[in-house]
């Protein structure tokens, strides 16, 4: 595991905390952390911070909004997701009420 020093790059900080995650956490948290640190780089490199230049005392807090608004546009609505919601309800209901599960277009 690579040693912070004073000199660290976004990157070198990013993998050692991805280190961290992989020894401490389950296989499925550690790839979800590795993803959203890609997407973080990304978002950085978008905003004239490459991660593998930059020095980790240069981040700022501009780099969390910048990495929040992107994301904005990968959730739904609130409004959206109740409507699926609803919608998934109505259509377990009925089976659940005829214990049986049809598959439309199977003939099952």
């Amino acid at each position: 595991m690579a040693k912070l020093t004073t000199k660290s790059t976004i990157s070198q900080v990013i993998s050692m905390y991805l280190d961290t995650v992989y020894l401490a956490r389950s296989e499925a948290t550690y790839r979800t952390y590795k993803t959203a640190m890609k997407k973080f780089c990304e978002v950085l490199t978008v905003s004239k911070l490459d991660p593998d230049e930059t020095d980790i005392s240069d981040l700022s807090e501009d780099a969390i909004a910048w990495l929040a608004a992107e994301l904005k546009s990968y959730s739904l609505p609130r409004s959206n997701v109740i409507s699926q919601q609803r919608l998934a309800y109505m259509n377990i209901s009925p089976a659940k009420r005829s214990k049986t599960l049809t598959f439309p277009g199977c003939g099952c």
